[in-house]
């Protein structure tokens, strides 16, 4: 009797324990299949972003989204095999590669509202500076400020005169011999004690230099700290 009672037990555990396995099995395939549709969701929601972007090598470009942060991308597209700096293009995202597809190149594209001497944060700098050798880093402030303390290999371009030579629209009339010192194929970002004077710098690099990208690094002082 003993034997028959102790076989009945087993058999009920052998049972709950395959009744046990096949509830985990379930909710593991349910917990799975969340997970599987929530990442497809983030995929999916991430491919239709747009952005909107500089190149800033041949295939590099720092791009927006949100016209607020910058990120640069490694960009690839089989109509672009190369990109040409300073051109402004935009792209969506390929969540799987991190890779833009469809690239459209658009020469009169505007980011945060500029064509030049795009608004840059600190943080933007330092990923920029990562990215890319050879920034060319530009001090727009006067120059007896500029010779106290100013970032390592810095120009001095002054913000001031800049800023009157736009503002009269004869940019000729900004004398620097610095000038010759910039090229097509610079990147430049520029700080200074205000933005304005920093985007009449870019805009006379562009014009005058012919420098295709140029950032607006705003107050030299958050780099200076």
């Amino acid at each position: 009797m003993k034997k028959i009672i102790s076989s009945i037990m087993a058999l009920v555990m052998v049972f709950s324990l395959v009744a046990c396995s096949s509830t985990t099995k379930k909710e593991t395939k349910k917990e799975t299949k969340k997970e599987t549709m929530e990442v497809e969701k983030k995929v999916e929601n991430s491919a239709e972003k747009k952005y909107t972007s500089v190149a800033i090598d041949d295939k590099h470009a720092i791009a927006t989204n949100d016209n607020k942060t910058f990120e640069i991308y490694e960009l690839s597209s089989k109509y672009h095999p190369k990109l040409t700096m300073g051109n402004k293009y935009e792209f969506k995202i390929d969540p799987a590669k991190i890779q833009g597809n469809k690239l459209k190149f658009d020469k009169e594209l505007e980011m945060l509202g500029v064509k030049v001497g795009f608004p840059l944060s600190i943080q933007g700098y330092q990923k920029l500076t990562e990215k890319v050798k050879n920034v060319k880093v530009v001090d727009t402030r006067d120059a007896k400020s500029f010779g106290e303390k100013t970032i390592e290999g810095a120009i001095n371009l002054n913000g001031a005169e800049a800023l009157k030579a736009v503002a009269s629209k004869k940019l000729a009339n900004f004398k620097n011999d610095s000038l010759k010192d910039f090229t097509s194929k610079d990147i430049v970002v520029i700080f200074g004690k205000s933005p304005e004077e920093n985007a009449a710098v870019a805009e006379i690099l562009f014009n005058v230099s012919h420098v295709m990208v140029t950032f607006n690094g705003g107050d030299i002082k958050e780099v200076l700290k």
